[in-house]
């Protein structure tokens, strides 16, 4: 999928199947979530055999990190753990190789393919069954309903290998961390939805997933059964985040360091919002390349220039008449030497040109908030938030400015026949520029947030959004 297009219209598939919410977990944090000690003592159906479904949406990718894996899974026991995790070249892989201990031959499996779209939602399935006669059947990998059989180092375990130390009692489960069993620390950034633990059989993709009319793979109901220490998380839970919904076994997994409620978001696999795009990161002029957190909701500032980066949906007059609407909000007190940001939104050719932040500010397109804020002032307006109205509905394509719900500002007559995107610009330092595109407010601006949905009733934003809609899949579907 090309960066500079919108992931397109998900209609659901057969069964009309609706995903829960998703968890977003920020390295920068070290958040992860933490099997309990009740839930690990409890005896395996069986100690090698199991299958691990779950849809993730990635944000940063291997060119931010600094020598280490991104772990999705692991689990562990004092002793060892096996992880399934990506590379540093953001290639899949799994860490398995921990059982020989146990005198079993297992390899550290790797996919030749990178994942680096930041945009969709990957469902990924992991099956494991050692009895199987044929080596290639014993650990099948899936990602988006279709086997990988191109590997760097392909799956391999003994046949009839007696032990996992995933899978096996005793073993802590751990999402978002290397070491369940005692780790600290969270490694992964991205978030993750409809996880599904199957204890004791080997299933594949098509119990977790449906191609659609369109040909797209979307997310389905799964009817079966969890064995014992089998699992379903999918966030929804009020006040338990961690609470398995599939099986009997109550609040599974606890939340450790800065998780917590505002980690959950309604971006799911069924309903895809609008990020600031990682890949964004080398615009032209912009001195940071990397500074993405909170799930890509978050822009850091750049040292001496501006960052610059755009979302990762486009939308068009030519195939919408829709009202659009997000918002910006910074962290920090504006300031010439330490902080100032720039909204609005950036054509495709601008992108496809290589325009700086100047030359997006000088088409009228994008205004620095220090112009919109009424009355501003040099060290305030911490928390100010910037809504963006993009009118499509009439053939006088309009952007409108407002600053704390009052419209500031009114550029008329954009192009029919350009592809726009949520564009930002943030310099310095001193501050954050945090996007909402309905999906909801990210952890550093929570608090006394109002939950306003947009004109579908879709979404989470912290003004009312003026006819607009939320920038995701679903009003895509029907407007975009």
């Amino acid at each position: 999928m090309s960066l500079l297009q919108h992931p397109g219209a998900i209609p659901p598939g057969a069964t009309g199947y609706e995903a829960g919410n998703s968890l977003m977990f920020d390295r920068t944090r070290s958040e992860f979530i933490k099997q309990s000690n009740s839930s690990a003592s409890t005896t395996a159906t069986s100690n090698s055999i199991a299958t691990i479904s779950f849809w993730l949406k990635r944000a940063e990718l291997g060119l931010d990190r600094s020598g280490y894996e991104m772990n999705i899974i692991s689990g562990s026991n004092s002793a060892r753990a096996q992880a399934i995790r990506f590379t540093q070249d953001d290639q899949l892989e799994g860490y398995f190789s921990a059982i020989s201990a146990h005198g079993i031959t297992a390899a550290d499996w790797k996919t030749s393919r990178k994942f680096k779209d930041v945009a969709a939602w990957y469902h990924i399935v992991v099956r494991v069954d050692p009895t199987q006669s044929t080596a290639g059947d014993r650990i099948r990998v899936y990602v988006n309903g279709q086997q990988e059989t191109d590997f760097v180092t392909a799956p391999s375990i003994d046949q009839n290998a007696s032990t996992m130390t995933m899978f096996r009692t005793g073993s802590y489960h751990g999402w978002g961390t290397s070491r369940a069993y005692n780790d600290t620390n969270g490694d992964f950034s991205g978030y993750l939805a409809e996880i599904h633990y199957i204890d004791g059989q080997s299933l594949g993709p098509t119990e977790f997933g449906e191609t659609n009319d369109d040909g797209v793979w979307v997310a389905k109901e799964y009817s079966g059964t969890y064995g014992n220490r089998g699992y379903k998380l999918d966030f929804t839970h009020a006040s338990n985040i961690g609470q398995d919904v599939g099986s009997t076994q109550g609040n599974l997994f606890t939340l450790n360091n800065a998780m917590g409620v505002t980690d959950v978001f309604l971006d799911s696999p069924t309903n895809n919002f609008a990020v600031w795009d990682f890949n964004t990161g080398y615009l032209n002029s912009s001195p940071s390349a990397t500074g993405f957190t909170a799930g890509n909701l978050l822009r850091q500032g750049g040292n001496g220039g501006y960052n610059q980066c755009y979302a990762t949906m486009g939308i068009s007059k030519a195939s919408s008449d829709a009202i659009w609407y997000w918002e910006v909000e910074n962290t920090g007190v504006f300031n010439s030497s330490t902080m100032e940001i720039l909204v609005g939104v950036v054509k495709e050719s601008q992108l496809a040109a290589g325009s700086s932040h100047t030359d997006i500010r000088n088409s009228n397109l994008a205004e620095f908030a220090s112009n919109l804020i009424p009355s501003f002032t040099q060290n305030s307006h911490d928390a100010t938030v910037f809504g963006m109205l993009l009118d499509m509905s009439t053939s006088n394509v309009k952007l409108k400015f407002y600053v704390n719900d009052s419209l500031v500002k009114t550029t008329e007559n954009l192009p029919t026949d350009e592809l726009f995107f949520p564009y930002g610009a943030i310099f310095g330092t001193g501050g954050e520029m945090i996007i909402n595109c309905g999906q909801g407010p990210a952890q550093e601006i929570n608090s006394g947030y109002s939950a306003q949905s947009d004109a579908g009733g879709v979404g989470s934003f912290e003004f009312t959004t003026k006819s607009g809609r939320a920038i995701c899949t679903k009003n895509l579907a029907e407007y975009g």
